[in-house]
This record gives structure tokens, C-alpha cells and sequence, in this order.
């Protein structure tokens, strides 16, 4: 799980450059958000809708990652964020 997350670390700090992701954005919240949603997609998406991601090259792979952690609510993953 370390690569996902260093991955999804570096995808926001290029989509948001200028929020410090490692002050403002909770490890422990990213973690547990990556945990409860990779299992659950392991069960729920078929291995053959992953091939489209096993075929882009490091560039598409680039753009797509920062596409998709520009989508993100960092409000959500605040490190100040109190989930009550």
C-alpha cells in the first residue's frame, strides 16, 4: 500500500501546487480512505476494466493521476478535519 499512497501523494502535490499536501492533507485519513476503498474495489471492478490503465504510457499515466487528483476535496483529507 506504500506505492499507491506515495503515488497519491505526488498526484496531489502536482495538482495542487501551491497547498503544502504534507501539512495540510492527513496521512492517517488517506490511508484509511485507501484501505476502505481498494478492497471494495477489488471486489467490485472486473480485472478486464483495469487493461485500459495497463496500456498508457508514463506521460497519459501522468496526465490521468493529476486529472483525477484535481477531482479530490482536500477539505475531506484535512489534517484538522474532525471526522464528528
Amino acid at each position: 500500500m506504500s506505492n499507491i499512497y506515495a503515488v497519491i501523494m505526488a498526484s496531489l502535490r502536482a495538482a495542487y501546487p501551491k497547498v503544502n499536501i504534507k501539512e495540510e492533507v492527513s496521512e492517517y485519513y488517506i490511508a484509511e480512505d485507501i484501505s476502505t476503498v481498494y478492497e471494495g474495489m477489488i471486489i467490485a471492478v472486473d480485472d478486464d476494466e483495469w487493461n485500459r490503465f495497463r496500456h498508457l504510457g508514463d506521460s497519459e499515466m501522468i496526465v490521468l493521476l493529476i486529472y483525477l487528483a484535481k477531482q479530490v476535496n482536500l477539505k475531506k483529507f484535512n489534517s484538522v478535519h474532525d471526522k464528528n
